[in-house]
């Protein structure tokens, strides 16, 4: 659970993801649209929401001091330690990464879209009620033009602001390769490969 939470707040500080948060708002906007005495059967075959979660992701996450004390006892070439401590890296990179506010006028531009096409679906087995609810929401997710994300606004006449806008960049590219090498030590997780076609 501590690994889950580390691990999706730092990718969710920069980039969306879909999580249980996503699906509950789902299911919110299900629930209010439908008629209770029409839409019963409708209703009946929503995901329950106390299934979102399993049992152990209702716990308190450990906190960094509690987690470190930890791996401190733990054999440095266990699977584990390295797991938690390439998540802990991933949240110090992402911690230092702090976007430039967002101009109202260009906030604006994109009221119409919808919102960020999600970089990571984070369920925790197949079929669950979070990857339902994604199934059911991402049939119209781009019938909009998605927003783009991450947005960094800048002024390219400005060296000082031109200078901001790349070290956040080099900070969001920093966390994907962060997130990368954690993926890389999680348990039977591989890459999706695709193959190159010839010309």
């Amino acid at each position: 659970m501590t690994f889950a939470r580390l691990f999706l707040r730092g990718i969710g500080r920069l980039f969306r993801i879909y999580d249980d948060r996503d699906a509950e708002e789902h299911l919110s906007l299900l629930e209010g649209s439908y008629d209770p005495e029409e839409d019963r059967e409708a209703l009946a075959a929503l995901p329950d929401r106390k299934n979102i979660l399993p049992a152990c992701m209702d716990r308190r996450p450990l906190g960094r001091r509690a987690l470190k004390a930890i791996l401190a006892r733990m054999a440095p070439r266990n699977r584990v330690p390295r797991l938690l401590q390439a998540t802990l890296e991933l949240d110090r990179i992402s911690r230092r990464v702090r976007f430039p506010e967002i101009p109202e006028p260009v906030r604006e531009m994109f009221c119409d879209c919808n919102p960020p096409v999600p970089i990571l679906l984070a369920i925790y087995q197949q079929g669950d009620a979070i990857e339902t609810c994604f199934d059911d929401e991402s049939q119209s997710m781009l019938e909009q033009t998605p927003e783009p994300w991450p947005l960094i606004p800048f002024n390219g006449t400005d060296p000082k602001s031109t200078k901001l806008a790349f070290g956040c960049l080099s900070g969001a590219l920093e966390t994907l390769a962060a997130a990368r090498r954690v993926l890389d030590l999680v348990p039977g997780w591989e890459a999706i490969q695709r193959k190159r076609q010839r010309p």
